[in-house]
């Protein structure tokens, strides 16, 4: 497993080199010779350097945490890391789901995620901070407030709850093993059923080929 870096801003994606510069390119285009890679994805976090100026192809840009929902603008930049696979990962359960929605501590934030190895978890925040553009997170959920009962071993027994979780969380994965994106927002409901779902997982792996 390979993680790369880039910049984007609304109309551009830059890769970081090997060098230390940026390379003008597409978020899902291929990786080459002198793009800069490591399996150690404590390195791509160290190397999100925010508040500072960049020069890019003879273009000054200032490197954010987060996007600003309004204005956006494009002298500014933002981190935005990817994954590459050799093989395919497994897929999340529903069983593991729920073990960990029943293990979770009411009186604090939570967010879910889907980690790098397909497991579900759940991160308190604080400490976990959405911002920093963790490349083993894959998906995450719009936080549970503290004391909503939205984990716990109540919520873990509602099977609407739980599958309408699964669901949703599920559809990211694929958008995950599909683009290489990870960080992907749960803000709304999945457009397909599980079952479809599952069924589009099945056809991915049948057909997996290593991407680097």
């Amino acid at each position: 497993m390979l993680y790369l870096l880039h910049l984007t801003s609304t109309v551009e994606f830059f890769r970081l080199q090997k060098d230390g510069t940026w390379r003008k390119c597409k978020y899902e285009s291929k990786m080459e010779p002198n793009d800069f890679s490591t399996n150690d994805p404590t390195i791509i976090i160290s190397k999100q350097i925010v508040n500072v100026a960049q020069e890019i192809n003879n273009k000054s840009y200032t490197i954010k945490r987060e996007k600003e929902i309004t204005p956006t603008k494009d002298d500014q930049l933002f981190y935005a890391a990817r994954i590459l696979r050799k093989d395919f990962p497994p897929i999340p359960t529903i069983e593991r789901l729920k073990d960990v929605i029943s293990g979770g501590d009411n009186k604090h934030i939570n967010v879910l995620i889907i980690d790098v190895n397909g497991d579900f978890k759940l991160k308190q925040t604080p400490p976990f901070d959405f911002t920093i553009k963790d490349p083993t997170v894959c998906a995450r959920h719009e936080a549970f407030t503290a004391r909503n009962d939205n984990v716990g071993k109540n919520a873990a027994e509602s099977a609407n709850f739980i599958n309408s979780l699964y669901r949703d969380m599920l559809e990211r994965w694929v958008n995950h093993l599909r683009t290489g994106k990870v960080n992907i927002f749960v803000d709304y409901s999945a457009r397909k059923g599980t079952e479809a779902i599952l069924e589009e997982l099945k056809k991915m792996k049948e057909n997996w080929q290593s991407q680097y």
